[in-house]
């Protein structure tokens, strides 16, 4: 759930929320709205854009920058604060702003609570620094204002979207206090209606067209499924953005094996459509042979009554039961992911006991009100707890 969804829900139950964010860039292209609530006041740093060979000095230089945009910020923010206070102050992302930004909040003696949806403070921190010499060579020569900032930093209450994501700060040396573990919640209203799949059959992907999604996994265990089941009528239909040659890739792929008549790329399509292809879907798979930080898009897919079938890795298994609410396949075994789909497609009544069961489960452990009474608990605690002053 994003912040802004969040911190809604938080004042629908009475408390006062106001949102400190980035101006509109100049590449957003969406409708901009006006909330009182809502201040537009830091300068964002756009991701690199680069995908030629100077692509990896391009993303250093953009890094380096969001860091630098931080002493900029920290201004703007610290005079917003001059002539109000806040209780607490809930932190997401502030990759693209400058972690330094937050020590204006800090100094004000204003609680912080970090939210980590991904590991970038890990990687900033600790990974980085250790993998380039030359990240590290400009963080201490020539932003050095900056590093000393975000050294004073408090980072003692840490909410977690996962314990994978735990234990991947932990693995990249990041050192947590005490952190907890609070999940994503459910973002959409849970399908009613039974498992209904549209004819003809297909299997649907709604991802990053990336290597680590595993769409080539997906791809040679519909090459197994094909010899398996050769006179079935079944399709994979996958969507998302492509910005790397991975795309061309799978192309080859799909041709190689004959599946051109099976495999479909449906390109980027609206989140109304992902939400339609996931609900008339024979199943969804979720491949990725990288560890996600929190399978967002597993919960969405359950709630729109896909059955679905999932890799072993990342933060997945956190929100499913193997054999229960899912099957499960190795992360690089396209064989047994092969065997998966054949079972949807084979075993009467698999599919629907799968979706049915998933629903139950992720409404028990995952809805708004359950995560949120979570959040609330903590922040309520996080309040009462001594503020770090660095003045």
């Amino acid at each position: 759930m994003r912040a802004y969804e969040i911190g809604k829900l938080l004042a629908a139950r009475g408390h006062s929320v106001s949102f400190v964010t980035s101006q509109y860039s100049s590449r957003y292209s969406g409708q901009q709205t006006s909330e009182s609530e809502v201040f537009r006041i830091f300068t964002y740093i756009p991701p690199s854009s680069f995908k030629n060979r100077f692509r990896a000095i391009d993303r250093l230089w953009n890094r380096l920058l969001c860091s630098a945009i931080g002493l900029r910020n920290y201004e703007a923010l610290r005079h917003f604060l001059i002539a109000r206070t806040f209780d607490i102050a809930y932190i997401f992302n502030t990759e693209r702003i400058g972690i330094a930004t937050v020590l204006a909040i800090q100094e004000k003696a204003i609680p912080l609570v970090w939210h980590a949806g991904d590991n970038y403070l890990a990687k900033h921190f600790s990974y980085w620094p250790g993998l380039s010499p030359l990240y590290q060579f400009f963080h201490q020569v020539f932003l050095r204002k900056v590093t000393t900032m975000e050294r004073k930093i408090d980072f003692s209450n840490l909410l977690l979207v996962s314990e994978f994501l735990k234990n991947d700060f932990t693995k990249k040396g990041f050192r947590m206090k005490n952190p907890v573990v609070i999940s994503r919640p459910i973002t959409t209203e849970i399908v009613a209606a039974p498992y209904a799949p549209s004819l003809p059959r297909y299997f649907f992907m709604a991802c990053r067209i990336d290597a680590q999604k595993g769409i080539h996994i997906a791809i040679e265990a519909c090459h197994l499924l094909q010899k398996a089941l050769p006179n079935h009528e079944w399709s994979l239909l996958f969507a998302g953005v492509s910005r790397n040659s991975y795309l061309d890739q799978m192309y080859r792929l799909i041709k190689k094996y004959h599946l051109v008549q099976r495999i479909k790329y449906l390109g980027r399509i609206s989140r109304e459509e992902v939400i339609q292809r996931m609900q008339k879907a024979v199943a969804f798979i979720n491949a990725p042979i990288y560890g996600e930080p929190f399978a967002g898009t597993v919960l969405e897919a359950i709630t729109n009554n896909a059955p679905l079938l999932t890799s072993n890795d990342g933060s997945a298994l956190e929100v499913v039961k193997p054999g229960l609410t899912c099957l499960v396949h190795e992360k690089f075994d396209a064989s047994c992911l092969a065997r998966n789909m054949q079972s949807i497609l084979s075993e009467t009544g698999l599919a629907a006991r799968i979706s049915a069961a998933a629903k139950a489960d992720v409404l028990n452990r995952f809805s708004a009100e359950v995560i949120l009474d979570k959040t609330e608990a903590y922040l309520k605690g996080a309040i009462r707890s001594p503020a770090l002053n660095t003045k």
